[in-house]
């Protein structure tokens, strides 16, 4: 299971952020950074919000003992999700779209 502090000091990780880094970006101290990290505290709603505002994540996922170790933004979700929508038949062509947009061809 993957609690609240577990999950933030991935997504600071993630970012490579000190904890003060982080601190500052929140207007908060490092100790409550760590605390929060630690699991020995909580943020208030506000901070919540915050937090995955800047991460592009969900106060819920934040909140949640979902075990998934992944850290997926709410976009790269949406996108997932479309994707599943998409005819077999078409896979391939957005697969090359992608390809081409990554190679900067588009």
């Amino acid at each position: 299971m993957l609690t609240f502090g577990c999950k933030l000091r991935e997504l600071r990780k993630k970012t490579k952020m000190t904890l003060q880094e982080f601190g500052e970006v929140l207007g908060v101290s490092v100790n409550s950074v760590y605390r929060w990290e630690h699991d020995k505290s909580y943020p208030r709603k506000y901070m919540l919000e915050a937090m995955a505002k800047y991460y592009n994540v969900t106060i819920e996922w934040l909140l949640s003992d979902n075990t998934v170790a992944s850290l997926v933004s709410k976009d790269e979700d949406e996108l997932l999700n479309r994707l599943r929508k998409i005819p077999k038949d078409d896979i391939n062509k957005v697969r090359g779209y992608l390809d081409s947009m990554v190679d900067g061809k588009v």
